[in-house]
């Protein structure tokens, strides 16, 4: 069931016209529900993130971002780097320029403290994963307190925890993946060319530093063109077609800016995957039980002489009770997504003729409240390279 449509007639005493009009939809139920529901997420990303450890700085992604953000966005437009040894080529740092980069230069320029700029980073990539799956769930029509339960565990799944402090620009395609699911549904639903270009500016946001990362995440928004046709029967194989060429024509224009830097990185700079992130190195803790529970990326587990180097791994992998509890909580979640859609499909066979328009309209809403679901497990296929 779709948010109630605001009016367009403006309350009495109030103005008519543009700004009448403009009051009646800020006063409408859903765009209340949806102001309310954002704020909320909002609370939920920063506030937790800005009290944990004041004062604590950690060695997050880049420590140059942090001790001159200005001079090292200049720098990163350039992919030759003349002050190590006799000169190099550029590591991944082109990816900086948008939007890691420019964002810790603001807080540098208003002076604001860096402890306090991380915080808001991570709550900052939190706030839009959480919002994401919000809009994606009012795209698909699901609403009640479900997408507040699927907004809050793709928000705080376990898989946060592998980048957070440590590499978090990875979490970009991660807080970038509803956006993406749900510009592609209205693009096919709607037309034209704005939400192909939404699509378009979200990947360039957030694909700059790893490639293989939005590849992966790339697979769900693809996949929804033939659930489109071929299951929600929403659309036709001609429309998908129309959207594939849009979005995925815009997608490499938006794209091209650090596209071309990669391959000549990969090209003439360190050839990591030799040396420091070999294949075994990487994919050694990839193991279909770890990502299942949302890990399994493997700087997650890596150690030293001094200790972890992500405190977190200690407990995921030694705490025997959390260790159940990670493994029973997505059990749970696709055990309701089975049962649910059993009981609602058994009620509509009891009570609602074949032949009902009702019928099919809520049996796809169904398909779409398990989409919605599953999202959080989407987001756990995820590359092995770190940015570092």
């Amino acid at each position: 069931m779709s948010d109630p449509q605001p009016s367009a007639v403006a309350p009495s005493g109030r103005a008519q016209g543009p700004a009448g009009t403009a009051y009646a939809r800020l006063r409408a139920p859903s765009r209340l529900r949806a102001i309310v529901d954002y704020l909320a997420i909002a609370v939920l990303a920063f506030v937790p993130m800005v009290a944990s450890r004041p004062g604590t700085v950690t060695d997050d992604t880049k420590t140059y971002l942090y001790l001159d953000p200005g001079r090292y966005v200049r720098q990163a437009a350039s992919l030759w780097d003349p002050d190590v040894g006799l000169g190099t080529v550029t590591h991944q740092n082109i990816g900086y320029l948008l939007p890691m980069g420019p964002f810790y230069w603001v807080m540098a320029e208003l002076h604001v403290p860096l402890w306090v700029a991380q915080r808001l980073w991570m709550g900052t990539l939190l706030f839009a994963a959480g919002a994401g799956v919000l809009y994606l769930c009012r795209v698909i029509g699901l609403s009640g307190p479900g997408r507040y339960v699927t907004a809050i565990g793709f928000m705080f799944t376990p898989y946060v925890l592998q980048y957070t402090g440590r590499i978090s620009v990875i979490l970009l395609p991660w807080a970038g993946l509803p956006w993406m699911i749900a510009f592609v549904i209205l693009a096919l639903r709607r037309g034209g060319w704005r939400y192909p270009a939404l699509f378009a500016l979200v990947v360039a946001m957030v694909s700059g530093i790893n490639a293989s990362s939005i590849l992966y995440v790339g697979i769900a928004p693809a996949l929804w063109l033939p659930y489109a046709v071929l299951v929600a029967k929403e659309s036709t194989w001609r429309q998908a077609w129309g959207v594939v060429w849009k979005v995925g024509g815009l997608t490499v224009l938006a794209s091209l800016w650090w596209a071309v830097g990669l391959q000549v990185e990969a090209a003439y700079g360190v050839n990591v995957l030799k040396y420091t992130e070999t294949v075994p190195a990487t994919s050694g803790a990839s193991m279909a039980s770890e990502i299942l529970r949302g890990l399994g990326y493997w700087y997650f587990y890596g150690s030293d002489r001094v200790g972890a180097w992500t405190q977190a791994s200690v407990a995921y992998t030694q705490d025997l009770w959390l260790i159940g509890l990670s493994f029973l909580v997505p059990a749970l979640a696709f055990a309701a997504a089975f049962f649910s859609s059993s009981i609602l499909k058994s009620g509509l066979m009891r009570n609602v003729r074949p032949s009902s328009p009702s019928s099919g309209r809520r049996l796809k809403r169904t398909e779409a409240a398990k989409t919605c679901v599953a999202l959080p497990f989407l987001s756990r296929v995820k590359s092995n390279f770190s940015p570092a």
